[in-house]
């Protein structure tokens, strides 16, 4: 489950300094009301898909913090929207995971989709699947326009 977590490139911080996962938790674990969210977004930029995920960490009353981390990938079955957007998705569960196992499972963490909860728009046959597949992984699943982790944070940083 967590094979691109392993494969992802360094992580950044708000600053663009790079940090490890273990700083990132020690930050999480600093602000024990925190809500941590991660959600993830894509572009294609020169030939490959960009993606982008982020772990956000909001902290009420006092603002956050986020950390972003980037891969790059050829493949020609991203241009279909429905599986990029499940590769999202994973992406975003994969990280989710990771920052589960070193904090525990009481923290609770959202995971935000960029896919649409209008069915005017592409993504939207996407969003019970995806949903479902982050609430059975024990997470919150929000989608947009909801999901500022994704549609705010990440596609700034998939671009």
């Amino acid at each position: 489950m967590k094979d691109n977590v392993k494969s992802s490139p360094v992580w950044i911080d708000g600053d663009k300094e790079p940090v490890t996962i273990e700083n990132i938790i020690d930050s999480i674990n600093a602000y024990p009301h925190a809500t941590v969210s991660v959600g993830c977004d894509s572009h294609y930029i020169g030939g490959n898909y960009l993606f982008a995920v982020v772990i956000a960490v909001h902290i009420p009353r006092s603002g956050g913090f986020f950390y972003f981390a980037r891969t790059r990938r050829k493949d020609k079955a991203l241009k279909d929207i429905m599986y990029r957007l499940m590769e999202e998705t994973k992406m975003s569960i994969n990280v989710a995971c990771q920052i589960r196992d070193m904090i525990g499972h009481e923290r609770k963490i959202d995971v935000h989709l960029d896919i649409n909860t209008d069915k005017r728009f592409a993504s939207f046959p996407v969003l019970q699947p995806a949903s479902s597949w982050v609430k059975s992984m024990g997470f919150t699943a929000v989608a947009k326009p909801d999901a500022w982790a994704a549609s705010g944070l990440a596609d700034s940083f998939a671009k």
